[in-house]
C-alpha cells in the first residue's frame, strides 16, 4: 500500500513539475514560424521562407532595424512593434522582395524618432496588403514617423495590381507627414484602400495619402468605407485633404491617368472644406484626377457630371460632360457668365 501511495505521489510530482514547462513554452520567445519558436522576431524571419507566415508571440522592441528580404506574412496576432530603428537615416521596417508581402493584426509604434523618410520601407515587386494594423497611438503626440507607408519610387518596384491597405487605423499625433505614400504604380493596377481610419489628421504637416503618378499610368484607385477627420490652422487650410497629389518636374505626373473611386466617406468631425489637392510649387488647378463617388463626398464638389463624377468647379465639369449628360450644381456658384458646355450637353 505505501509502495502504491508513493507511486502516485511520485507521478503527481512529476506531472507537476512538468506542467510549467508546458504552459510557458513560449515564454521568452518573440515569434514562430509554423509551429518552431524563435527567441528574436528578426531569427525568426532569418529562418522563414517564401510563402511561410511569421506570427508574433508577444510585444516585441526593435533595436535596430527590421529587415525582411522574403515573399512572407507578417501576423502580429495583436501585439506591437516598438523600439528604435538603426543610427542613422534608416527606416523603422523595411521590406524588400520580388513576390508578395502581407502584414496584418500588428500595431506600429517606434519609440524613438524614425528619421528616414519611411518608418515601413517597401520595395516589393508583388502585391502588398496591409489588414487590420494600428500606426501610431490615440495618445501619441511625439510624430515619431514622418511617412508611415511609403511604396518604393525606383521604378523596379511600382505597386502591384491588387495592392490593398484595409481595416487600418492611422493617428495623427504620431506622425509628421504623411500616413501613405506612394510614386510607382503599375500600368492598369487597382489599389484598394477600404476601411481605414485617419484620424487626428494636422493639415499643417499631413496628409492622409500622397500621391504621385511617376510613371504616367492609367491606374484606379478604390477608397471605400474609410474614416476621416482633420485639423490645422486656417491660414493652411489649402492644403487640407484626404489625397495630395504631388508632380515632379522630373517626371511632370499626370494625374489625369488617375481614376479615384470614392464611398461610404465617413467625414465626422473634418474641418476642411476639399479631399484633396494637386500640387507643383504650388496648389494647381490642373492635372486633375478623375474623381467618382456618391452622396458622402458631394459637399466637398461644386458640380457632378451624371451621377458619380465630381469636380472641383462647374467650368471643370461642363468641359468633362458628354453629350446627353447632365451637370448637377451642389452649391451656389458665382461668376459663370464665360461657361460653355459642350455640343450636346445639358
Amino acid at each position: 500500500m505505501k509502495r502504491k501511495l508513493l507511486s502516485i505521489l511520485l507521478t503527481l510530482c512529476l506531472a507537476f513539475s512538468l506542467l510549467p514547462t508546458a504552459a510557458l513554452a513560449d515564454e521568452g520567445k518573440d515569434a514562430k514560424v509554423g509551429e518552431t519558436e524563435y527567441t528574436t522576431l528578426a531569427d525568426a524571419i532569418e529562418a522563414a521562407q517564401d510563402g511561410d507566415t511569421v506570427t508574433l508571440l508577444d510585444d516585441v522592441e526593435l533595436t535596430e532595424t527590421l529587415s525582411i528580404t522574403k515573399a512572407i506574412t507578417l501576423d502580429g496576432a495583436s501585439h506591437k512593434i516598438t523600439g528604435n530603428p538603426s543610427a542613422g537615416k534608416t527606416s523603422f521596417i523595411t521590406v524588400k522582395t520580388d513576390g508578395n508581402f502581407t502584414m496584418k493584426n500588428v500595431t506600429i509604434l517606434p519609440t524613438s524618432n524614425v528619421e528616414a523618410n519611411a518608418a515601413i520601407d517597401l520595395q516589393v515587386k508583388g502585391k502588398v496588403v496591409v489588414d487590420n494594423c494600428v500606426f501610431g497611438a490615440a495618445d501619441d503626440t511625439n510624430q515619431f514617423m514622418y511617412n508611415g507607408l511609403e511604396f518604393s519610387q525606383n521604378e523596379a518596384y511600382p505597386m502591384a495590381n491588387g495592392t490593398t491597405i484595409s481595416n487600418c487605423t492611422f493617428y495623427g499625433g504620431s506622425f509628421r507627414h504623411n500616413f501613405i505614400s506612394f510614386y510607382r504604380i503599375a500600368e492598369g493596377a487597382t489599389i484598394n484602400i477600404n476601411g481605414n481610419k485617419f484620424l487626428n489628421v494636422n493639415w499643417d504637416t499631413t496628409n492622409a495619402i500622397r500621391v504621385s503618378n511617376y510613371s504616367n499610368v492609367n491606374a484606379t484607385i478604390n477608397l471605400l468605407d474609410d474614416t476621416y477627420n482633420d485639423h490645422g490652422a486656417d491660414a493652411n487650410k489649402d492644403y487640407a485633404g484626404l489625397l495630395f497629389f504631388q508632380e515632379l518636374s522630373t517626371f511632370n505626373d499626370d494625374f489625369t491617368r488617375l481614376t479615384v473611386n470614392i464611398k461610404n466617406l465617413d467625414t465626422t468631425g473634418a474641418q476642411s472644406n476639399q479631399l484633396f489637392y494637386v500640387y507643383k510649387d504650388s496648389i494647381i488647378s490642373t492635372k486633375q484626377p478623375v474623381v467618382k463617388g456618391d452622396s458622402s463626398i458631394e459637399k466637398f464638389f461644386a458640380a457632378k457630371v451624371g451621377d458619380t463624377s465630381y469636380y472641383k468647379t462647374l467650368a471643370d465639369a461642363i468641359a468633362a460632360a458628354q453629350g446627353g449628360e447632365t451637370v448637377t450644381l451642389l452649391k451656389d456658384i458665382e461668376g459663370c457668365s464665360s461657361l460653355r458646355p459642350a455640343v450636346g450637353s445639358v
